[in-house]
Order: C-alpha cells, then sequence, then structure tokens
C-alpha cells in the first residue's frame, strides 16, 4: 500500500469514528453541546486540507524525480477529491454554523420588535 493511503485512510478512520459515535449519540437522543458539531466539522476541514497538503507534496516529489510508489493519475484524483470536500465542508461551516446563527439571532431581534409593535397597537 502506497504510504500515502496510510495517512489518508488513517485521518478519515480517526474523523469517521467520531463522526459516527456523535451520530449514535445523537440517535439515542442524549444531547451533546454545540461546540462538538462545530469541533467535529472544522476536524473534517482539516482532514481534506491535510489530505492536499499531502497530496500537493507527493506530487511534487514526483515531479522532482524521487521514487514514489502512486502513480501521478491517483494524485491529481486525490487532489481533485481532497479539493471538492474541502470546498463542501467549507460551505457547510459556513452555512450551519455562521450564516444560520446570524440569522437565528436577527430574528430573535426582529420577533422581539414585533411584540413591541403589537403592544404598541394594542
Amino acid at each position: 500500500m502506497p504510504a500515502i493511503s496510510r495517512w489518508s485512510v488513517n485521518m478519515n478512520f480517526a474523523i469517521h469514528s467520531m463522526m459516527y459515535s456523535y451520530y449514535a449519540l445523537k440517535a439515542l437522543r442524549i444531547q451533546i453541546p454545540r461546540v462538538v458539531n462545530i469541533s467535529i466539522t472544522t476536524l473534517q476541514i482539516m482532514q481534506m486540507l491535510f489530505g492536499l497538503i499531502i497530496n500537493f507534496y507527493i506530487l511534487k516529489l514526483k515531479y522532482l524525480g524521487m521514487k514514489c510508489d502512486i502513480s501521478v493519475s491517483v494524485l491529481f484524483n486525490g487532489l481533485i477529491l481532497y479539493a471538492v470536500f474541502f470546498i463542501l465542508f467549507i460551505n457547510y461551516f459556513i452555512r450551519t454554523y455562521l450564516i444560520r446563527t446570524h440569522f437565528k439571532s436577527n430574528d430573535q431581534n426582529n420577533s422581539n420588535t414585533d411584540k413591541r409593535i403589537d403592544k404598541k397597537l394594542e
């Protein structure tokens, strides 16, 4: 097995172990602090970034003529895969933890304003 595969498999195993443990606890209806969700998503983003770095580094070594036990086509596929998932996880993080939080706080402010307007109209 190419060394790059060991990195990918171990990173994937570590993150998925946490992620599926989280899902199992949620399925059991156990309340989990929001910071755990954010941490798991952040770790997934870091996994994708690290995967990109590893693939770029090995591709660089390959083009410098060093012996690497992986083909260029596999490296390019890995780069594409990690890049796509990196973008998707960043998008998910922004939409789930940044934008929703912003809208929720605005919705609460708007509902308080609506209540004050309703009282004035009564």
